[in-house]
């Protein structure tokens, strides 16, 4: 009976204690990564790695998470990150594990290394470079003062807080998200934003880009002290409010090729950054512009609109098409803008939508240059 007992007790604390305990050194940085000198491999075991204390990448060293590689944060583990860090080592040849969205069609995303914690109790901080390629991050905080690049990556449940950074964004997705930038530049591209349940605030920015992402049932940006920004070929699905100028925004704003479905208000402006809405097609939507102090300060032009509950009667459009209101301007139609289905925005071929544009071109979007169309349920 007591070598049962012993043996039980003895195979449980192999099974607790079977993960391995992160803890590197300064002195651990002695080999290299491509450019990259004074580096530290974390490789991949047949087991998780466990992190439960601070680690800190100093100046001109570089830590690299190797494909493969899972770590659980346990008891506030956490990362100071003044050198380089790496995630996943950017290779296309190895897809190990996969991500699936359930709330929309036929999306599977491919990851290589896992990083997760129960609560937002994992901590990335400092002013170094990080670049995540090819991560599956649930759970995570960052609060940082330097340049980060991801790339095909899934943060879940994150906090991401930026002050004077560089935020480029490839491939990624953005699942319940909170996303706070002062005085950084976000470049998003081909990229998922999603479930988010506060606003996504960016503040004193320049030269903003949204280009072909789909942002989808999220509370929405606001954009405060922002010069100039390019909103090209995205989708924007169910969202509280798309986009809200707040005070002080400046410059130019170009919201061209996007669909625009179903938002409770897309666009709420206060401010006087010069905004133009061109060859969008905005369907279904509860207010798509509200609250203008400036009416002269936004040029609409090639544009559909279509079963909105309410668009602007203030506001001068020009080679629109809207079956629900007599838009203001000139070279306008009334008119059902007959789409092919309820998910296909192309137009049949008898549809006053097409050749209507200026330059004799379709009014609308060109759902070519829109990547996650396809992706509609």
């Amino acid at each position: 009976m007591f070598k049962n007992y012993f043996f039980f007790f003895s195979l449980c604390f192999f099974l607790v204690d079977c993960d391995e305990k992160l803890k590197i050194n300064d002195s651990d940085f002695n080999n290299s990564f491509g450019v990259f000198k004074n580096t530290f491999f974390i490789n991949k075991k047949s087991r998780s790695y466990v992190l439960n204390n601070l680690i800190v990448i100093p100046e001109n060293k570089t830590l690299v998470i190797s494909n493969g590689v899972e770590i659980v944060i346990k008891n506030g583990g956490k990362i100071i990150n003044n050198g380089v860090l790496i995630f996943g080592e950017n290779k296309k040849n190895d897809s190990l594990f996969f991500y699936k969205i359930d709330s929309l069609k036929n999306i599977v995303h491919p990851y290589n290394v896992f990083i997760k914690s129960k609560t937002k109790e994992f901590n990335i901080s400092g002013t170094g470079e990080i670049f995540f390629y090819d991560v599956l991050l649930k759970n995570i905080n960052i609060n940082y003062s330097g340049n980060i690049i991801s790339n095909n990556s899934v943060f879940i449940n994150s906090n991401i807080i930026l002050d004077s950074s560089n935020f480029f964004i490839e491939k990624s997705i953005f699942n319940k998200l909170n996303l706070s930038l002062n005085n950084s530049i976000l470049e998003l591209n081909n990229s998922l934003l999603i479930n988010s349940d506060d606003f996504f605030y960016i503040k004193n920015s320049k030269n903003l880009l949204i280009n072909n992402s789909f942002i989808f049932n999220n509370k929405g940006f606001v954009f405060n002290k922002v010069f100039n920004g390019n909103i090209l070929n995205n989708i924007f699905l169910k969202n509280e409010k798309s986009i809200d100028f707040n005070l002080n925004n400046s410059g130019y704003f170009k919201l061209y090729n996007n669909l625009i479905i179903e938002n409770n208000i897309f666009i709420n402006k206060s401010d006087s950054s010069k905004l133009f809405l061109l060859n969008n097609t905005i369907d279904k939507n509860g207010i798509v512009l509200n609250n203008l102090n400036n009416y002269n300060s936004i040029i609409s032009k090639n544009n559909i609109f279509s079963y909105n509950d309410s668009i602007s009667n203030y506001i001068s459009h020009s080679y629109c098409l809207s079956n629900t209101d007599s838009l203001k301007g000139y070279f306008n139609i009334y008119s059902e803008p007959l789409y092919k289905n309820n998910n296909n925005y192309n137009l049949n071929n008898n549809s006053k939508a097409i050749r209507s544009g200026n330059n004799n071109t379709n009014l609308g979007v060109n759902l070519k240059h829109i990547y996650y169309n396809k992706y509609l349920k």
